[in-house]
């Protein structure tokens, strides 16, 4: 008797195991991973931001780039918008190939006087960031200055 109480408390054990592993998988499928595909390998924040994209708080989601003309465009590698799924607060990220780049296409066209959009540099990468939100405004802002 006291044989099979063990295993019923085993088996028990392992049934309710299993089921927090699978609500855990479930959860981390629903999380689409973002890549940067059309940057190119090389480029020195790749990885970073892409990083950042994926271990923030609050999903990510691509959203429609603005097509309006930057100035400096020449420097400009490649460009991304994302929108926070919640609390809907707009990323674009500028990749270029140096910093002074990123810092030169900043300083033509984006004033750090706009309310509810802040821009930072991480490397060679440009960000802006745009909310109603201030305090989610500065929570991204600090996630992809690498701020803690």
């Amino acid at each position: 008797m006291k044989k099979f109480m063990l295993q019923y408390l085993i088996i028990g054990l392992i049934c309710i195991s299993c089921q927090g592993q699978k609500q855990n998988s479930d959860t981390e499928t629903q999380k689409i991973k973002i890549q940067l595909n059309d940057l190119s390998d090389t480029h020195p924040n790749k990885q970073q931001m892409e990083h950042f994209l994926n271990n923030y708080k609050e999903e990510f989601i691509e959203s429609e780039l603005n097509t309006d003309y930057l100035k400096n465009q020449h420097l400009i590698q490649k460009q991304y918008c994302f929108r926070t799924k919640h609390s809907n607060v707009s990323l674009t990220l500028i990749f270029c190939e140096y910093q002074k780049d990123a810092l030169s296409v900043a300083e033509a066209n984006f004033n750090s006087d706009s309310i509810g959009q802040e821009f930072g540099i991480n490397g060679s990468t440009l960000f802006i960031v745009e909310g109603n939100d201030k305090l989610e405004v500065n929570s991204v802002l600090s996630h992809f200055a690498g701020e803690e």
